[in-house]
């Protein structure tokens, strides 16, 4: 089984909030494709450092399990884009682990 989690920055690349609605969808179409989605709601703030600055955005955590290996993994490289470009961003973190459920 695999774990997919989607680090959503809550900003857009111009500071704007993401709006909400934006959220939503993506959520029902991760629950729509993979049965589920869990949304880490405690507070988050995530920063990268480019040369001499440091940048810091909040961050929702959508998780995804999956057995649907391969078709999942191509699924998020193409929801990574689709995201970084929908959201102005340089790039969104999509983190992949197996993980055995007991």
């Amino acid at each position: 089984m695999r774990e997919y989690d989607v680090y959503l920055p809550m900003h857009l690349g111009d500071g704007r909030d993401v709006p909400p609605d934006a959220v939503r969808r993506l959520k029902s179409e991760l629950s729509d494709r993979f049965g589920g989605v869990t949304q880490f709601t405690q507070e988050n703030e995530g920063q990268l450092r480019i040369g001499c600055c440091v940048y810091r955005d909040e961050i929702a955590v959508l998780r995804v399990l999956t057995e649907n290996g391969e078709d999942a993994e191509t699924y998020f490289k193409s929801l990574r884009k689709r995201l970084a470009s929908q959201l102005a961003q340089d790039s969104v973190l999509i983190v992949a682990r197996t993980v055995q459920v007991i």
